[in-house]
């Protein structure tokens, strides 16, 4: 009987005990995870936050058009107005983006109005928009802002159904902005072309906010 009753004893120690000895080794291996985790939703927050000041130093630019903004920081290059419509949509659909879900409708329909922006532009260039805003300095969409735009929407509408180009398309959307970055740093304006500074400080961070979501974790996708 004793024999018994050690032996339910001993059984209930050890079944008690794994359960708690495998929780804290699971503990211990997803710990890293989530530390790594914590900085990727930290650097998602900054883009958000360093997207808002490059959308406020945009409409500065317009708003006193006098002090010519671009002119006093880096060079002649401004914002297009359409430009600057895109930059918009496209940090609307990064905010509305929800975790481990695909694209919603509003998402969809905001990165679609990035692409429309991109692809009307050169129509309404030539008709004359620009003149008729009356923008004292309308600048232009570069070829280098355009393809990351389309770059970064294309990220985005294909994650769902083509993963890995989509991932592809969202990487190499950080080359046009980044050289940007390093051709205003450098004082070099080959690199960074028809990209206005103030669009660049819009493009990186939306570009590399909407790379992070590629993680596969429920605070981030």
């Amino acid at each position: 009987m004793d024999q018994s009753r050690m032996r339910v004893g001993l059984g209930s120690m050890v079944g008690s005990s794994s359960p708690v000895s495998g929780h804290r080794g699971e503990k211990d291996i997803t710990m890293p995870a989530f530390s790594h985790l914590r900085s990727l939703v930290t650097l998602r927050k900054f883009c958000f936050a360093a997207i808002a000041v490059g959308l406020v130093a945009i409409w500065v630019d317009y708003l006193f058009a006098g002090v010519d903004l671009n002119a006093v920081l880096a060079g002649d290059a401004h914002t297009n107005p359409i430009t600057a419509v895109a930059l918009v949509l496209g940090f609307l659909a990064t905010l509305s983006q929800r975790p481990l879900k695909v694209a919603s409708r509003t998402e969809t329909r905001l990165w679609l109005g990035v692409c429309a922006c991109v692809l009307v532009y050169p129509a309404l260039e030539s008709a004359g928009l620009m003149a008729w805003l009356g923008v004292a300095h309308p600048g232009r969409m570069g070829i280098n802002t355009a393809i990351s735009l389309l770059l970064i929407a294309l990220g985005q509408l294909l994650r769902a159904r083509m993963s890995g180009a989509a991932f592809v398309c969202a990487l190499l959307s950080l080359i046009s902005p980044f050289i940007s970055v390093n051709g205003y740093i450098l004082g070099h304006s080959e690199f960074f072309g028809e990209m206005a500074l103030t669009t660049t400080l819009v493009l990186l961070p939306l570009s590399l906010a909407n790379l992070v979501r590629f993680a596969r974790r429920r605070a981030l996708a």
